[in-house]
């Protein structure tokens, strides 16, 4: 899975669709105001709730599991999910991909300098959508148990 960068100030949600989905962020904008009703035209500012990534999700096939509120990290079983980290006193958080496979573990942070965050501690977890994915074909493809 490769990192892809928002290009908004508020546009981390839209860049963790991007990494799921493969493809770059402004596509996955152009989507997000083609599917979201309650998207803001223009340049405002915008804020991706749950239900906004959801939606995003299943117009591309990509199933996922129940949104879970935790602090802990190693409450993740899946091996991929989208979590809500640094939950600030306005409700706002950051949203970043979480990966991890056999002793490995790291956060694609579309904001961040560098490529794969591993500083858990700094990056506190506020809640999380675990994305349930089978490979069939040798490609990537999503599906719920």
């Amino acid at each position: 899975m490769k990192r892809v960068i928002q290009e908004d100030s508020t546009g981390c949600g839209l860049a963790c669709i991007a990494m799921m989905v493969g493809t770059r962020y402004k596509t996955i904008k152009k989507q997000a105001h083609e599917l979201l009703h309650d998207w803001p035209s223009g340049p405002r500012s915008f804020y991706t709730e749950p239900t906004h990534l959801k939606t995003l999700l299943k117009a591309h096939s990509i199933e996922y599991g129940h949104y879970r509120r935790t602090s802990n990290w190693r409450q993740i079983k899946a091996e991929l999910a989208i979590a809500a980290i640094n939950l600030q006193k306005n409700g706002n958080w950051h949203w970043v991909v979480f990966k991890q496979q056999a002793n490995d573990a790291y956060i694609l942070d579309p904001r961040a300098k560098q490529e794969k965050r591993r500083d858990f501690g700094r990056a506190k977890l506020h809640a999380y959508l675990p994305i349930r994915l089978t490979e069939h074909l040798g490609v990537l493809t999503h599906k719920i148990p």
